[in-house]
């Protein structure tokens, strides 16, 4: 069985580009069955070869792969083949999704003006505006023409009664004079 498995992983093991397996070697023909007792050691010692077969082949086949050899020259190129008819429509593919927004257009031109409108209701009056400055005073106006004498007024009332002077020096007395008639009575003061 075990030589077998040996079988097996020799020949499972990749080529590296075109490197040849190491070729196979021939093995012994299998000998005559002996008694279980005497078989054992020659067992052990041809497993133990196997296994170093195995890994020399392993070592083999790891140093191709490793060392590639150079590429080969490109083949001749072939006779180009007739075109195959068109395959039928296949199905319709899902929706993709929605695209971003385009850009602004320009603006169009300007429409016609439209057909004048009723004339609205009346609006509320507005606030009083504020008061004006005052303006320039105008030139003088000419002089008028005098008028009539105004009838005359009431008397006004009487004065106040004004203080007495004081006495003046006593003059020199003069001669005796011829008796006089007597005169009215004068306003009061």
């Amino acid at each position: 069985m075990a030589k077998k498995a040996i079988k097996k992983s020799v020949r499972r093991q990749p080529s590296a580009r075109g490197a040849k397996a190491a070729p196979r070697k021939k093995q012994a023909a299998a000998p005559r069955k002996k008694p279980a007792a005497a078989r054992r050691p020659s067992v052990a010692r041809r497993l133990e070869g196997l296994e170093t077969r195995l890994d020399e082949v392993t070592r083999r086949l790891s140093a191709n792969e490793q060392k590639p050899g150079p590429q080969g020259p490109a083949g001749p190129r072939g006779v180009e083949g007739e075109a195959g008819a068109a395959g039928a429509t296949g199905p319709q593919g899902f929706a993709g999704a929605t695209g971003p927004k385009g850009e602004k257009g320009d603006a169009g031109p300007q429409g016609p003006s439209g057909p004048k409108g009723e004339q609205g209701a009346q609006g509320p009056a507005g606030p009083n505006g504020p008061k004006g400055e005052s303006g320039d005073a105008g030139p003088q106006g000419q002089v008028g023409p005098k008028g009539d004498p105004g009838p005359q007024g009431p008397s006004g009332p009487p004065g106040v009664k004004g203080e007495l002077g004081a006495q003046g020096p006593t003059g020199p007395r003069g001669e005796k004079g011829d008796p006089a008639p007597q005169g009215p009575s004068g306003p009061p003061g």
